[in-house]
């Protein structure tokens, strides 16, 4: 069975679905809801990892979503370096 063929909601019969994460003191709008499932349609599995990866947010998985990368090696590379980004720079950000 190939999990990533164009599935349907039994309920509804939406193509769109989201990953059901546990945030903590974030609460994620409808909008962003919206944007992760249009990703997830779009992209498929790598949209999954990009959205998966510690420290990568809905614009920074659109981002490297975008490029063309010709391998999967490619595409884990860049989501390392903004992963590496990330963490670099979360020290800096103030917490509210």
């Amino acid at each position: 069975i190939n999990v990533w063929k164009k599935s349907r909601c039994p309920k509804c019969g939406s193509d769109l679905f989201i990953i059901k994460k546990e945030t903590h003191n974030h609460t994620r709008t409808d909008e962003d809801k919206i944007f992760e499932a249009k990703l997830i349609a779009n992209y498929g599995k790598r949209a999954v990892v990009a959205l998966l990866t510690y420290g990568i947010g809905l614009v920074t998985a659109d981002r490297i979503l975008r490029r063309l990368h010709k391998s999967d090696k490619a595409f884990i590379y860049d989501l390392m370096e903004a992963q590496r980004e990330f963490l670099e720079n979360k020290r800096y950000w103030r917490k509210k």
